[in-house]
């Protein structure tokens, strides 16, 4: 079996990330990285017309083309309108900090995007990410196919092998998911995750409390988690806490007494 690709949530928050190209392939990535935070170079001659009028907006000429507010404005952070340069590898360098958390190429130009692959390698170490569009070998992350909503991240990936059948799938299990109320779930779960640890902050307690938030999810499942009943599960975790007990009551007990009808 082949090595497999490690599925990360990757925080890129207030980050540097230099985006080569600017057309329909720049577009999709540059859906994908505005919701995260980061700051955004762009590099190219030309910019497609829906990436200029979406994200573009603000790093006009007056303002030196670069938005310090690209978070608040949803855009990207500087705009270079040029081909890429070699010194552009360089705008953020500081000591051994390459500056880039992720370098992507997304021009038609094979021999352009794996000579800017094979400098950022030289010049900052194999451990620099970089993603080569359409050159699967010279991809250290891929973009798989998204399913999200305002609580839950979903990714698929092939590593490559067949993006438009991810796409598909991501589809098929985002109809299921829009069945369940996520939402209403994740932010009980997130409550009564935070009420239990306050109850039972010290790391002796830490085991007990990772034990007693699994099996209470696995007893409600994914379609009753909406219906927890926050404030008696922290009474029952409390009970049970100082009892040294994991001895749940049945689950039609727990689905009766401590869930909404």
């Amino acid at each position: 079996m082949p090595p497999r690709s490690l599925l990360l949530a990757h925080q890129l928050r207030d980050k540097n990330v230099l985006v080569v190209g600017a057309g329909a392939v720049a577009l999709t990535r540059l859906k994908k990285l505005i919701p995260t935070g980061c700051r955004i170079t762009l590099v190219a001659p030309e910019v497609h017309e829906e990436i200029r009028g979406d994200y573009c907006q603000h790093v006009t000429v007056e303002a030196g083309r670069i938005d310090e507010q690209w978070q608040s404005h949803g855009g990207v952070y500087r705009l270079l309108e040029s081909h890429f340069q070699d010194e552009h590898l360089s705008l953020y360098q500081d000591g051994v900090d390459s500056g880039w958390a992720l370098i992507l190429t997304c021009i038609p130009d094979g021999q352009a995007s794996r000579h800017i692959y094979t400098l950022a390698k030289q010049k900052f170490g194999s451990q620099q990410l970089v993603n080569v569009a359409d050159n699967k070998p010279l991809c250290d992350v891929y973009f798989g196919a998204n399913w999200q909503d305002d609580s839950l991240q979903v990714l698929i990936s092939s590593n490559g092998a067949g993006p438009r059948f991810t796409a598909l799938l991501r589809d098929e299990i985002g109809s299921m998911l829009d069945e369940l109320d996520l939402k209403t779930s994740l932010s009980r779960l997130q409550e009564l995750r935070s009420r239990v640890r306050s109850l039972a902050p010290s790391a002796g307690a830490t085991q007990f409390r990772m034990k007693w938030m699994s099996r209470c999810t696995e007893i409600f499942g994914v379609r009753r988690c909406c219906k927890m009943l926050v404030p008696e599960l922290v009474e029952l975790f409390q009970k049970m806490h100082a009892a040294d007990s994991l001895d749940f009551p049945p689950a039609e007990i727990m689905l009766k007494n401590y869930a909404s009808t």
